[in-house]
């Protein structure tokens, strides 16, 4: 079996006229719906559980620790300011994973851990021109994923169906935990040039890109994103990609 588009077929998942033409003949889901896209999702998670018999696996896009909202177990421990919540991003992760499980689907959700190409799309302009970035991660490692490996991984699972797979959920991350010195050497490395991480406070980092972001950077910086999984190695066979790797080598789309 080979993945791939065969047929093109309008959806939008805010147009429930949309819905009967693309579901036509559909019987297995590729779910990676945006956080501001949730209500949607909720509400065609809806209409697949009526088409129970007809939907036969829905492999869901979905976020490290989203099944607890917390992946130290524990909701007190999420934040480091006092008041500070768990990140309603992660929230809404957990609902959208829920809307599926709750109307009987066979489901698997890949648990992603920060996209690999999120962790500097802002900084992009001062690391060409002025080889430096900055964000408030500083000394704490995480294990960060490239989308490709999402990609594969996906792949894989839809491929082998939901008779392996229904009711699984795996936790997507690269091989191992990096600083953002070590970023900035891989960075630097990739690049040819000296690369310089400046060190930046969570609430400069909250002024400057908003609270959505700061939520989640802080729940980077509080170590709750630096252990590794096996999960994709027990996927595909072989290790996830590096940062380094990432920087340097092409996936399927570049």
């Amino acid at each position: 079996m080979k993945l791939g588009a065969d047929e093109v077929v309008k959806f939008d998942l805010s147009d429930s006229a949309t819905w009967d033409a693309a579901l036509d003949g559909v019987s297995v889901i590729y779910s990676a719906s945006l956080d501001p896209l949730l209500e949607g999702h909720l509400t065609f998670s809806k209409e697949l559980g009526k088409r129970a018999a007809q939907i036969k696996h829905v492999v869901h896009v979905s976020c490290m620790g989203a099944d607890t909202n917390t992946a130290s177990y524990d909701a007190s421990q999420h934040a480091s300011r006092a008041g500070a919540g768990i990140p309603l991003m992660l929230q809404h992760y957990w609902m959208g994973e829920k809307a599926l499980i709750d109307v009987g689907l066979n489901v698997t959700a890949l648990r992603n851990n920060f996209f690999m190409n999120h962790l500097l799309k802002t900084d992009c302009e001062n690391i060409v021109a002025e080889g430096w970035f900055s964000n408030p991660l500083g000394n704490m490692r995480n294990s960060f994923v490239a989308t490709r490996d999402i990609a594969e991984a996906a792949a894989v699972v839809l491929s082998e169906g939901p008779n392996l797979h229904s009711n699984k959920f795996y936790d997507i991350t690269d091989p191992a935990p990096q600083s953002m010195a070590e970023i900035s050497s891989d960075l630097g490395r990739a690049m040819g040039k000296d690369i310089e991480y400046r060190a930046q406070s969570i609430v400069d980092f909250e002024t400057d890109f908003g609270a959505t972001r700061a939520e989640f950077f802080e729940y980077l910086t509080n170590g709750f994103y630096t252990r590794c999984s096996p999960d994709f190695y027990n996927l595909t066979g072989h290790k996830p990609t590096s940062y380094y790797d990432y920087l340097t080598t092409q996936g399927a789309s570049g």
